[in-house]
């Protein structure tokens, strides 16, 4: 029999310290946490990680101040 292979998905996250909000995409959290410290080490303590089941989702704040 095969193990069914997780699929790859958006991992989102947000670093409130510098107003980035960003993800990756990996099979599992712990990739994605590996490749998210790959890119953003130095301030990876700040990293809060986003749960969203849908891209919809994830509130991300507009560029004239107001939310959606």
């Amino acid at each position: 029999m095969t193990e069914l292979q997780p699929q790859p998905r958006r991992f989102y996250f947000t670093i409130p310290s510098i107003n980035v909000y960003d993800w990756v995409v990996a099979c599992g959290l712990t990739e994605a946490k590996q490749l998210a410290f790959e890119t953003w080490g130095p301030v990876y303590n700040d990293l809060r990680w986003i749960t969203p089941d849908k891209h919809s989702e994830v509130k991300l704040p507009s560029l004239n101040g107001t939310s959606k």
